[in-house]
């Protein structure tokens, strides 16, 4: 017998646990009460690390870039914004993106 959700889906999916906040397994096992909130609430916070935070600006930098400013020019506005980075730190966090990035393409 496949575990059910305590709403009564046919089994216990990935839909089912993306749709319902909290699912637990078949009284008949000892699982325990799956709660997503703490892991949901990571969408809200920022990151703790430098590399993190730089990552997920990235789209907005990455356009910036092809706009034609310059990296300095981004690392101020970076600033302004709240994310304190120095210069070269953020040179080599863009240099590790866009190697990650071609590795990816290429099928590294």
């Amino acid at each position: 017998m496949y575990p059910r959700c305590i709403l009564g889906c046919h089994g216990l999916t990935l839909d089912c646990i993306l749709l319902h906040p909290l699912v637990r397994m078949a009284k008949d096992t000892k699982s325990p009460i799956v709660d997503l909130g703490p892991l949901r609430a990571l969408r809200e916070e920022d990151p703790p690390t430098l590399m993190a935070q730089v990552r997920r600006a990235w789209p907005d930098i990455e356009a910036a870039l092809e706009k034609g400013h310059s990296l300095k020019t981004i690392q101020q506005r970076l600033e302004q914004g709240g994310l304190r980075i120095r210069y070269r730190t953020l040179v080599g966090y863009v240099n590790r993106i866009r190697e990650d990035l071609r590795d990816q393409a290429s099928g590294k």
